[in-house]
């Protein structure tokens, strides 16, 4: 008995066309694999591209509402809630009195951290 079963399975193995049926298989288990993966990066393409855009318009509101906070600010002059000066300083604009009287603007010393995809 054990020896038949050795004998078929020797035969199987030494078979082209039970060769050839797993390679078939893993070929189409393989395509499969691959079409999943490949719209799962589509799917993270479309949403990275939604985020950028989102990221983008996000940047351009606050961009308009700073603008319109030193409107304010430069406007109301003494009776700002939020003096500009102070604006200036929580934005990074800082510009300082050296010595000799120039103005300097200082640059912020906060950086930006790159994302890398």
């Amino acid at each position: 008995m054990a020896n038949k079963i050795a004998m078929l399975v020797s035969e199987a193995m030494n078979s082209n066309a039970v060769i050839n049926t797993c390679l078939g298989v893993s070929f189409v288990v393989l395509g499969v694999r691959s079409d999943k993966q490949q719209k799962y990066v589509e799917a993270l393409q479309e949403q990275k591209d939604s985020l950028s855009k989102s990221n983008k318009e996000m940047k351009v509101q606050m961009w308009e509402w700073k603008q319109q906070l030193f409107a304010e600010a430069t406007s109301a002059g003494a009776s700002a809630v939020v003096p500009l000066s102070t604006l200036k300083a929580i934005y990074g604009e800082v510009t300082t009195t050296t010595q000799s009287g120039e103005a300097v603007k200082e640059e912020s010393k906060v950086s930006t951290p790159r994302i890398m995809v």
